[in-house]
């Protein structure tokens, strides 16, 4: 027998989505249970001043970032930022690139796990085309 959604479970729901989409760090949240390794962990200190810059970035600015290596900066800025904007806005046209094939392939695979996740396709209303091969 199918799980009946009562009207407060529905509307808690419908509040996470509408955070979700306001929030990168609510949209990885959101995500996580996909248990994508990118979203699997909350973001630390630096990473939430980086998010912060993000939403900022999202809303027309310009942001050029310079963290260490190792800092994540790929992560938030190449994988889940933009899956975050491609679940607002699908029909968003980005140009995502890298200093090296290998590098703009593997950031590819990792954005398309996010894109073809069940949360992912509840977001944005739509899924990816199974045949396409790049994000």
């Amino acid at each position: 027998m199918a799980h009946q959604i009562t009207p407060q479970e529905a509307a808690r729901e419908l509040l996470r989505r509408d955070e979700a989409l306001t929030s990168i760090r609510a949209f990885a949240q959101y995500i996580r249970p996909s248990f994508i390794d990118d979203v699997a962990h909350d973001p630390a200190e630096h990473h939430e001043l980086l998010i912060a810059e993000l939403e900022i970035l999202a809303a027309g600015d310009r942001l050029l970032i310079c963290l260490p290596p190792g800092s994540a900066k790929s992560t938030w800025a190449g994988v889940i930022y933009v899956c975050w904007l491609l679940a607002k806005n699908p029909k968003l046209q980005i140009l995502c690139c890298s200093h090296s094939e290998s590098l703009a392939e593997e950031f590819n695979r990792r954005r398309r796990r996010i894109c073809q996740s069940r949360e992912w396709e509840l977001l944005s209303g739509c899924s990816l085309d199974p045949n396409a091969s790049g994000l």
